[in-house]
């Protein structure tokens, strides 16, 4: 059997919680008095001027237009400096002699890279359609479109080398040494 109830209705216990907290304030009095006395007499410090000039303020998509074209430098240094067919043919190198060793961590490999390419196609679908959204079609959206398709290109060919890392190691192995994955065919 459980507990009895202090209180039967909400009333009895709003009466009580007061109750509670009038002798909690009695109690505590001088305490909670020199508190408030000391909130009082800080003021917060107003806020400062805005330090941009009307000719500086950038508009959102001018702004959202600036972060798609930092995307491509961003997959560049994916690439580490060399050109997305290296890149690729390093990641399929780098698979194939790990998978002797450690298959998982060969699976990683290509997963990590994979992800870090999906995050920069998934910023690139949002700037594209933030800026769609803010224009509609226009120069600013050709612009995010360019960034946006090299983007899912270089995806596309990601994908394609991590389905067949899913499939197995023998059908990357041949794909890659007879040239027939689709970023060799370029």
């Amino acid at each position: 059997m459980g507990r009895p109830r202090k209180y039967h209705t909400a009333e009895e216990k709003r009466i009580a919680g007061r109750a509670k907290s009038k002798r909690y304030y009695e109690k505590n009095r001088v305490d909670i008095l020199k508190r408030r006395h000391r909130q009082e007499k800080v003021e917060p410090d107003p806020p400062l001027p805005s330090q941009k000039t009307p000719e500086e303020e950038v508009t959102s998509m001018q702004y959202c237009v600036k972060l798609a074209k930092r995307l491509t430098p961003r997959l560049h240094q994916l690439w580490r400096g060399g050109t997305e067919q290296k890149r690729l043919d390093d990641l399929c190198s780098a698979y194939l002699s790990l998978t002797k060793d450690d298959i998982a961590g060969a699976k990683a490999l290509v997963s990590d890279y994979s992800s870090e390419v999906s995050h920069l196609r998934d910023l690139a679908d949002k700037y594209w359609t933030f800026v769609y959204e803010l224009e509609g079609v226009g120069e600013n959206l050709a612009e995010v479109e360019k960034v946006r398709r090299g983007i899912k290109a270089h995806f596309s060919n990601v994908e394609e080398i991590y389905i067949f890392v899913l499939t197995g190691v023998r059908e990357l192995y041949y794909q890659f040494q007879n040239k027939k994955l689709a970023y060799q065919n370029l």
